[in-house]
Formats: C-alpha cells, structure tokens, sequence
C-alpha cells in the first residue's frame, strides 16, 4: 500500500504539479491533490488504480486504460464500500483506496 501511495504522490507531482511529499503516508494534502478518472482515461495513475482494486477489492487486467471492466470493478468497490456508485474515481474513492 505504501509503495502505491508513493507511486500516486510521484505521478500528481509530475502530471498535476501537486507539490507532494513523496512519503508513502496518506494525508490532507495528498488527498486535497487526488484528480479525477474515470471511462476513457489512460495512463500511469489509471494504472495505480487499477493496482489498488486488486489489493482491495477484485484482481482486474493492469493495463492503464480505464475501460468497461474497470468502471465496472469500480463501480462495484464503490457499492461495497458504501461510496456513491457513479463510476468516477475522485477524492472519496481514492481515500477509500489508498487511505
């Protein structure tokens, strides 16, 4: 989980100049920093999204593109995690993830 986290830190500060300290650790400003994926989204941090459904929820493909399976993995770890099940991975879903 930790090395997911870093991996997120390091991918917001190179693509969403979020200023973050690497470290591992989740926290209110890694939080405040988490941008929104969702269908159609390609790339490292659809990939470390993809790895963290496979730590907590359902083991899917790692392939960086937020497809159909993806969106329905996450719609399903939303639903079980009593989040609002609309698909898009943003603040709420990533802390539920990574936090």
């Amino acid at each position: 989980k930790k090395a997911l986290i870093k991996a997120f830190q390091k991918e917001i500060n190179l693509n969403y100049k979020g200023n973050l300290k690497v470290d591992g650790y989740w926290g209110t400003k890694t939080k405040k920093a988490c941008p929104t994926l969702k269908k159609g989204a390609k790339g490292d941090l659809v990939w470390i999204l993809q790895a963290a459904l496979c730590v907590k929820h359902e083991i899917i493909n790692t392939d960086g593109i937020f497809g159909a399976t993806t969106l329905s993995t996450v719609k399903g770890y939303q639903k079980d995690n009593s989040l609002k099940v609309d698909g898009i991975v943003g603040a709420a879903t990533w802390e539920s993830l990574l936090g």
